[in-house]
């Protein structure tokens, strides 16, 4: 299969398979990235477990289901905490 083009873009390789979701090296880059939150693994259940990941405390870093429980759990944490901040419901 090769790269398709994608309007306005660079060429858009195949998506590749893998049996873990964010190797050690992707989590301590991303867990110590200027994005991650202050908060850290205390943000939410899936800030813990990137944390984890991390720190190589995980037997496995986790498939594609367990990465999207993890961002799930993140993005809504994030989310909530930015409401409050602002005073919504």
């Amino acid at each position: 299969m090769g790269a398709a083009h994608v309007p306005g873009g660079g060429p858009q390789h195949p998506r590749r398979v893998s049996t873990t979701c964010l190797p050690a090296t992707l989590s301590r880059d991303l867990v110590s990235s200027p994005y991650w939150p202050p908060t850290g693994a205390g943000t939410s259940w899936g800030d813990a477990r990137l944390e984890e990941c991390a720190k190589r405390q995980r037997a496995k870093a986790g498939g594609g289901t367990e990465c999207r429980a993890w961002a799930t759990s993140h993005h809504l944490a994030v989310v909530t905490l930015r409401l409050t901040a602002l005073g919504c419901p």
